[in-house]
């Protein structure tokens, strides 16, 4: 490879053909750090400027299920695109060394898919799904190696994520047409690891997509949710006992040896003075049916109670310290409410000056004939507001709505108004309440009914 833009670049070895170039191992000497080198012949003409604004585009997704595009040059007769470089290596080479498990597919596909949805926001398709255009990562993901050209349209979107799907169920090196090939595949997709309830769901969804009746989105929906189950069937199950569940009949038997396990299991406390005769007294006295060669039955232990831990005694100068500050402030507040103020404002609020008025209930002695009787001052008329003036209510039938409500206003009244049909033209007021030439106060409400024409 003769095209190194300017010996900044420097090819070590081809990993494989792609895409009518070819893939290099690289190394980026300006910034000391390994790179794929993709390097392939100049489209020419016309096409030179697509193909420059495809890798543009390109360039500007950042995505982990992408290598990203560091660079790319163009000289006259190649065209050099420099790749991140992820440690891994080609999903085409994998293909020849492992057998791929259900489970697997499944798992590797929905990664792909969502990958795929999320360039296709950045208007980014149209490349192939093809074993041979993606990067296995040692992390175990997929990463597509070319997304700037266009693939044959069995590779593309939903048909070409089921190709890829048949690929690795096969095993095969050429990528397979979903639509003719999926009856042989499917025929070996009993071997890994896939029930016939999948089997026939697999083939249920390649139908789907290659009758046109899904999308890529729906594909992907209906992967993940194929992986979550393939998730749950394969969480751990409780073990009991010997890896089986206890049978119903043992079940009194696990019982009384629950205990024994029990304490043999827990760690070991010191017995106090008073249980240990107790303790002892089992152990002196053997039991009968031991001659026997019958099993005998552990001792259920004591419960031994633990000491409930109290709330420790507060000290005493704690609850003085308490005390003494409440009296403190209860007297400082009597001091400051009885301590008389040089504020005259206040003291009426506690010397009880200027006294309200009082109604004497009590009837009062009657006057001599020489006493002059005392005249009380008389209290000020009480002030009514003005009634308020009547007036009559204008005439607002015949009118249409915009002057009956200048009318009503005008002559000091509040107005609302109903829509209704009627004979009378469209606009017209046909009725109104109260009548005309009624009394009402100014500022009551005059209603009337607007008509909306015949109907």
């Amino acid at each position: 490879m003769s095209h190194t833009m300017g010996n900044r670049y420097a090819a070590h070895s081809q990993i494989q053909p792609l895409s009518g170039g070819a893939l290099y191992y690289g190394e980026d000497k300006a910034l000391p750090r390994e790179v794929l080198l993709y390097h392939t012949e100049r489209p020419g003409g016309s096409a030179d400027d697509d193909y420059a604004r495809a890798i543009r585009r390109a360039s500007t997704l950042n995505h982990n299920g992408f290598q990203h595009i560091l660079d790319s040059s163009f000289d006259e007769a190649s065209v050099l695109v420099v790749l991140q470089h992820r440690p891994g290596k080609p999903l085409i080479q994998e293909l020849r060394t492992r057998i791929w498990t259900y489970p697997k597919i499944i798992h590797l596909a929905t990664g792909v898919g969502l990958a795929m949805l999320d360039a296709l926001e950045g208007q980014v398709g149209g490349y192939p799904a093809s074993a041979d255009n993606l990067w296995l990562g040692e992390d175990g993901r997929l990463s597509f190696l070319n997304y700037w050209e266009e693939g044959p349209a069995h590779t593309q979107g939903a048909m070409g994520l089921c190709s890829l799907m048949l690929q690795l169920f096969s095993g095969a090196e050429q990528m397979p047409r979903p639509c003719e090939s999926l009856d042989p595949v499917l025929g070996k997709v009993g071997l890994f690891q896939a029930t016939p309830e999948q089997k026939e769901t697999f083939a249920e969804l390649v139908r789907r997509v290659c009758s046109g009746r899904m999308s890529l989105p729906a594909l992907v929906f209906e992967l993940r949710g194929l992986q979550k189950q393939l998730e749950q069937s394969t969480k751990p199950q409780p073990v009991y006992g010997n890896a089986a569940v206890p049978a119903p009949a043992a079940a009194s038997e696990q019982e009384h040896a629950r205990p024994a396990q029990e304490e043999a299991a827990a760690p070991r406390q010191p017995r106090t003075p008073a249980a240990a005769p107790e303790a002892a007294a089992p152990a002196a006295k053997p039991d009968a049916r031991a001659s026997s060669g019958r099993r005998t039955e552990a001792p259920v232990p004591a419960p031994v109670e633990e000491p409930v831990d109290e709330e420790p005694a507060k000290p005493w100068f704690y609850k003085k310290s308490i005390v003494i500050g409440s009296a403190v402030i209860v007297v400082g507040f009597l001091v400051w409410v009885f301590w008389p103020s040089a504020d005259p404002a206040r003291r009426p609020l506690f010397e009880g000056a200027n006294p309200a008025p009082s109604v004497q209930t009590s009837a009062s002695p009657k006057p001599t004939a020489s006493a002059k009787p005392t005249e009380r001052p008389s209290a000020p008329p009480t002030q009514t507001p003005p009634p308020v003036a009547d007036g009559t209510v204008p005439t607002l039938v015949g009118l249409p709505r915009a002057d009956a409500e200048s009318t009503a206003i005008a002559a000091g009244y509040r107005y609302n108004f109903l829509m209704e049909p009627n004979e009378q033209p469209e606009g017209t007021v046909f009725k109104q309440t109260p009548e005309p030439g009624a009394s009402a106060e100014k500022g009551s409400n005059i209603t009337f009914w607007v008509s909306k024409g015949p109907q």
